[in-house]
């Protein structure tokens, strides 16, 4: 998974709280954490984290913008 991918991943997460998906507002928050993080700091051990939170974050797209 590359940087360009989590942060479309991020993106298309943020559309859809403000497009109403509540329940999105909790991964994106985590991911938002991981990515922060991995910013601060780009070890291989952040770079897992935020690439498994980000493979997670993938079950609260919506179904037309969910690769699974």
């Amino acid at each position: 998974m590359s940087i360009k991918a989590i942060e479309a991943i991020k993106d298309k997460l943020l559309k859809s709280i403000k497009a109403g998906n509540k329940e999105a507002a909790t991964p994106y928050r985590d991911l938002m954490v991981c990515y922060n993080t991995w910013e601060r700091d780009q070890s291989a051990d952040n770079w897992r984290n935020l690439v498994h939170q980000a493979q997670g974050a993938i079950m609260w797209l919506p179904r037309d913008e969910n690769p699974n």
